[in-house]
């Protein structure tokens, strides 16, 4: 019976040496696992954090970009405007000119009717004003 019990005794104390390896082993892989959880929700605020301010900035891109073909439109605008105004103010010119123009013809045959066309010393005729073509 002594032997039988010494083998007992043996095989509890081997059970709980093999029961402490495990328990340790056990309390290494809870750390570990412990880490690389912690490890894993710090990488996600740091990724959260990088995204939500990359977003911060692709929105004041935009915003920038909005306000600046917003100015670029009413410049556009402006310019627009202006291109109209000259061109009627060019029109309107021209048409004046062109008035001017018929009217100076006019008188030029009027005059050219009522008075003799004098010679030039190189035998051409005499001018007659700034209207001559």
């Amino acid at each position: 019976d002594a032997e039988r019990i010494r083998q007992l005794e043996d095989a509890l104390e081997e059970s709980e040496h093999k029961l402490r390896r495990e328990t340790r082993a056990k309390a290494g892989a809870e750390e570990s696992l412990r880490i690389a959880v912690t490890t894993s929700r710090s990488d996600l605020a740091a990724a959260h954090s990088t995204a939500a301010r990359q977003t911060s900035e692709m929105e004041a891109r935009l915003r920038s970009a909005e306000a600046a073909a917003a100015a670029h439109q009413q410049r556009a605008a402006r310019e627009a405007g202006l291109v109209t105004i000259l061109q009627q103010q060019v029109r309107h010119a021209s048409s004046r000119l062109e008035s001017r123009v018929q009217d100076g013809m006019s008188e030029n045959e009027q005059d050219s009717k009522t008075q003799p066309v004098a010679p030039t010393a190189r035998g051409g005729a005499q001018s007659h004003g700034p209207l001559d073509l």
